[in-house]
């Protein structure tokens, strides 16, 4: 399952670079969601489990999100935080889709863990960063600015 995780950042990758090069040329036609799952502590998940439990976890977690969602949508592992990327979605899709991912991280033991969960919707909310970063500096980037709004912030079950 490694290896898809690596095939699929890449697929991910590449696909939010081409939808930003066109939203660039057609940004009146072209928008699209981001979500971002953060885990904020990711030692207790290892001391917990351990890491390579906590690895296998979070893996699964990617994987099941893959599949819990449309084949248009696509599901990324960033390290400790899963980005996935939902194209031609309203901000309500978009929330479900939030929902849908506290379900199965909670089915993948995950629910252990603070976490929260930001949406992006594009163009509006990389605008400005846009044209400067190839993908993966640009999700960086976006994380960093305050943009977007959190949906939905989990405290660790008890």
């Amino acid at each position: 399952m490694l290896h898809q995780d690596i095939d699929a950042r890449e697929k991910f990758l590449f696909t939010l670079e081409w939808l930003l090069g066109l939203q660039a040329r057609y940004p009146q036609h072209m928008g699209f969601g981001l979500i971002h799952v953060e885990f904020q502590d990711p030692s207790h998940l290892g001391a917990t489990y351990g890491v390579h439990e906590a690895m296998k976890m979070l893996v699964g977690l990617t994987h099941a999100l893959r599949h819990a969602f449309r084949k248009t949508d696509l599901v990324a592992r960033d390290g400790m935080g899963v980005w996935i990327l939902a194209p031609f979605t309203s901000p309500d899709t978009v929330i479900a889709k939030a929902s849908e991912i506290v379900r199965v991280g909670a089915e993948n033991g995950l629910n252990i863990v603070e976490h929260y969960i930001r949406i992006y919707s594009l163009p509006e909310d990389g605008a400005a960063l846009q044209g400067r970063d190839p993908a993966s500096n640009f999700l960086d980037t976006l994380k960093a600015s305050g943009l977007g709004r959190t949906v939905a912030s989990f405290a660790a079950a008890s």
